[in-house]
């Protein structure tokens, strides 16, 4: 059991894990179920290990780092072993709408027109982008108008 909280310790010196994240590392290195339940429960209590947390800390860090919208966080979320309510929590408290906007309009400022592009060319292109990045329908709806409306807003 020390050997399994120490691997813990060790995969937490290098960055936050979620729980699933540890359960996995854990099983990958031959460790019984007891033994991992036991150790992940020992950290929680010692509030080493903090689904919620990491969650928070997860959406803070990614929108600083490289905008994407909140699909695409949740599947991250989901992929480390966090919980669906731990990562609604998250996301409502952290992102929001209003914030994920701000954050689709940051990637569309990078979508200039290119060269002989017509306007549904280039939204169909900055649609793309935002949805690889993981926005919802409704935020690329409001950015592609927004960016419409400023194009026709332009020097007469």
């Amino acid at each position: 059991m020390e050997r399994a909280r120490e691997a813990c310790l060790s995969l937490l010196d290098y960055r936050a894990r979620s729980r699933g994240e540890l359960r996995d590392r854990l099983r990958r290195k031959g460790f019984d179920q007891r033994v991992i339940d036991t150790a992940l429960a020992e950290l929680e209590a010692a509030g080493l290990v903090d689904d919620e947390g990491f969650a928070r800390a997860w959406v803070q860090e990614r929108l600083a780092r490289s905008p994407r919208g909140s699909l695409k966080m949740r599947w991250e979320l989901r992929g480390k072993g966090v919980e669906e309510e731990l990562i609604q929590r998250a996301l409502a408290e952290e992102m929001g709408h209003e914030r994920e906007l701000e954050a689709a309009l940051s990637v569309a400022s990078r979508y200039a027109p290119r060269p002989g592009e017509d306007d549904t060319a280039r939204s169909r292109r900055l649609a793309q982008a935002l949805k690889r990045r993981g926005f919802t329908f409704d935020v690329i709806e409001t950015v592609l108008a927004r960016v419409r409306g400023a194009d026709n807003d332009g020097p007469a």
